[in-house]
């Protein structure tokens, strides 16, 4: 094998390499390893843990404010409150303000977001909304 034939070699076996190895270099990293900006994660138990849970508990239960899994509660208030207290907080409580325009950290999207999970992830059914809801009225009834 003469000079010529061996820099072909190398220079092939490089390539392969450069090639076949690069995809998983180490220290690359990875497109799903990136962090999102702060106000466009839009995941509800993301933003529940980040903003939520440490005054209404983990999964809405068992924390110092009130119970955001409790049927009454939720059968009472409504999305549309939800999504009122969660922008301009509750004047005279210790709720504060969620909004970008209120002084809060997240945006309007960010704050549609509770709305769309009114009840879900926080351990109450729909079924439940509504037995609540009727048990409720039929208390006020009396």
């Amino acid at each position: 094998m003469n000079g010529q034939s061996l820099k072909l070699a190398l220079l092939g076996c490089f390539l392969c390499l450069a090639t076949v190895g690069c995809k998983d270099a180490p220290g690359k990293p990875k497109l799903e390893s990136e962090a999102l900006r702060p106000d466009q994660v839009l995941d509800f138990p993301t933003l529940y843990r980040q903003n939520c849970a440490a005054c209404h508990g983990e999964n809405g239960k068992n924390g110092a404010a009130i119970s955001l899994a409790n049927p009454v509660y939720l059968s009472m208030v409504g999305g549309d409150t939800i999504q009122r207290f969660t922008a301009a907080g509750i004047p005279g409580s210790l709720m504060p303000a969620f909004s970008k325009g209120a002084g809060g950290m997240l945006t309007d999207r960010q704050i549609g977001v509770p709305r769309a999970w009114h009840g879900r992830d926080v351990g109450t059914s729909r079924c439940n909304r509504r037995c609540a809801t009727a048990s409720v009225r039929k208390q006020l009834s009396r």
